[in-house]
């Protein structure tokens, strides 16, 4: 057996370095993150070669005075903690070794003026891996602040320079730190140059219309047209949110931002909940576009779990996580009303879309008349819904949806002529006009036209008449002859068997069948003869990172938007006016009713300008 030995000190600084300096991106967090604690009003970046040859930060904060230069560079010296105590941290500190483990893996030149200091400014040059015990400070011409260089990352570890992406991934991480830090301090002007990438993020003012300036200069116009503002408190934890409709979304994730007591930081509990917040509006593949701010005691959140800082941990995760999901979910609940629906501006965006706020509240657009009721118009034209017997037959409309499908005859389109009122004209959705391509409802609004797709408004409508059902009586369960026997890994069985209760009240029965299989006793009915051993399978995959009453909230949105899908108006089946009016009456009372139930919209407004710019009368 080889001998123990006691590690040399650049041995112990590479193995920090590995903690905490992953990429250049890792440097300039901890350059930028100490600026902005030093209290610098303008942040200036210098990156070339995608940050293996340069990373240079400059800020106008307090400085660093010249007997502490030496220190600032040294391992286990701080200026982030004011008392001894790692809980209670209002820096974006901790878990130290920033500048130590940046000094053990590159060239460090740090010039600094502190306020106030009658000694002028001082510099310090450090080679990667010198020692600091006989270095000493030179006289400088740094202005007030302080400006760090750090040049050739990884010379001196070339196994670790080596597996550095390319320069467009590596600038890629730096532009997304930026892109963090000025979203959680839009007080602080941010100037940078990465390479032939130049970004300027002005000082906006305090308060939420600069929080809101600078988030539509960084996440884009479209989300600063359409942006859901949301405040809400729980006990002493408080959340300001600004995310996308569910008609906004994006392929991947890079457009969410947390942040917590102003950090930065990518938790996956904090994603958990927005995932969990968008499932019902939003299809799997999508992503919203988010940024979160949560505010708390700094002793309910511990800051050192992860060596970069990138995750936290709470004391209190699920009154956070239920705090976040029940706020968004508000939001979207509040129907046609409280989502922005989708527009389409032929000239400023080219004919794509882009969403535009809707009259709050649908608020009448004539002067001393209110908007009419939904049962004074339904009763005037003798509507009690969509009629099942139109033109053309229903495809295999489910029994649970058969219940909401009404049993009026369609009415001619001349009778429609002489019964069609202009006060329908007045409602959000306006007055049915004409059906395109037996599937997209024409209608018109004082504010110009809307298109509504029939299949996946109506999908929406009888997907939330259930979830109603659910709320109230539970689903029932429909007994199989011969259970099923699904074999899964033995802690796949322990997690479905931890909420086997719950999952009864969705209508699934399961108990355990030897260490590593489940037997199927029974399945919602609302989804007929489902394949169980899929719907297991999707149950556990789903569920991975979930809590037990979430994993069986998601199975339950799967059966019922399956069912709902099923069973809604298809595509390709004729509609009557009456019809279509109705359809958009109950589009106007339904929750999200702007999109589908796999988040596609179910509807596009063109306002009147839209139109006239088509045919250039603007």
């Amino acid at each position: 057996m080889p001998n123990i030995r006691h590690l040399t000190d650049q041995e112990i600084n590479q193995i920090a370095a590995g903690e905490v300096i992953e990429r250049p991106a890792s440097v300039l967090k901890e350059l930028v993150e100490n600026a902005i604690d030093a209290g610098a009003s303008h942040i200036d970046i210098e990156i070339k070669g995608a940050g293996r040859s340069l990373i240079d930060i400059t800020d106008d904060g307090h400085g660093i005075a010249k007997d502490q230069l030496v220190s600032a560079l040294s391992r286990h010296a701080t200026s982030k903690l004011s008392k001894y105590d790692l809980i209670d941290i209002a820096t974006l500190g901790f878990r130290g070794e920033g500048l130590a483990s940046i000094t053990a893996v590159a060239d460090i030149n740090i010039a600094s003026l502190a306020k106030d200091s009658q000694d002028g400014a001082w510099c310090l040059q450090v080679k990667a891996g010198q020692a600091l015990q006989k270095l000493s400070p030179e006289p400088d011409h740094q202005p007030q602040g302080t400006r760090i260089q750090v040049k050739n990352l990884f010379e001196n570890v070339p196994a670790r320079r080596k597996f550095l992406k390319t320069d467009r991934t590596e600038n890629t991480a730096c532009v997304d730190i930026i892109r963090r830090v000025a979203l959680a301090f839009p007080h602080i002007s941010f100037t940078a140059q990465i390479d032939d990438k130049k970004i300027d993020y002005p000082k906006v003012l305090d308060g939420e219309p600069g929080r809101l300036d600078r988030l539509a200069r960084i996440m884009g116009a479209e989300f600063g047209r359409s942006v859901l503002t949301i405040h809400a408190e729980r006990e002493d934890v408080k959340l300001s949110a600004y995310v996308s409709p569910p008609t906004v979304h994006r392929g991947n994730g890079a457009l969410q931002f947390f942040f917590v007591n102003g950090r930065p930081l990518r938790d996956k509990m904090l994603v958990s909940a927005i995932r969990a917040a968008y499932m019902d509006v939003l299809t799997k593949d999508r992503h919203a576009l988010v940024a979160l701010y949560l505010t708390m005691p700094n002793e309910d959140v511990d800051v050192n779990v992860h060596p970069t800082k990138a995750e936290v941990r709470f004391s209190k995760p699920q009154l956070i996580r239920g705090l976040i999901i029940s706020s968004l979910r508000a939001a979207f609940a509040k129907g046609a009303d409280g989502i922005s629906p989708i527009s389409v501006s032929a000239v400023e965006a080219n004919l794509k879309n882009s969403s535009t706020s809707y009259p709050s509240a649908f608020q009448s657009a004539y002067t001393g008349q209110s908007i009419p009721s939904r049962s004074s118009y339904t009763q005037r034209y003798n509507y009690s819904g969509v009629s099942e017997s139109s033109q053309a037959p229903l495809m295999d409309l489910a029994p649970q949806a058969r219940a909401y499908m009404p049993t009026t005859e369609p009415i001619t389109v001349e009778q429609s002529e002489h019964k069609q009122d202009v006060e329908a004209e007045y409602f959000p959705l306006g007055a049915a006009k004409a059906q395109l391509l037996e599937n997209y409802i024409i209608a018109q609004t004082q504010e110009g036209v809307v298109i509504v797709d029939q299949h996946a408004a109506h999908e929406r409508i009888v997907y939330e008449k259930l979830k109603a059902q659910y709320s109230e009586a539970g689903i029932s369960a429909q007994k199989i002859l011969i259970p099923v026997i699904v074999t899964l890994l033995e802690e796949e069985c322990d997690q479905l068997i931890s909420y086997q209760e719950s999952l009864a009240k969705a209508g699934l029965d399961i108990e355990r069948f030897g260490p590593d299989a489940i037997a199927v006793n029974a399945t919602p009915a609302l989804l007929g003869t489902p394949d169980v051993d899929k719907l297991i399978r999707k149950l556990v995959e789903t569920s991975g990172d979930w809590q037990p009453d979430e994993a069986l909230e998601k199975i339950i949105t799967y059966a019922l938007a399956t069912m709902a899908c099923h069973g809604s108006v298809r595509s390709g089946r004729r509609l009557g006016v009456n019809d279509m009016n109705a359809l958009l009456r109950d589009m106007e009372v339904t929750p999200n009713a702007s999109q589908c139930n796999h988040g596609r919209p179910t509807y596009v407004k063109l306002s009147l300008s839209d139109i006239e710019k088509l045919f250039e009368r603007r």
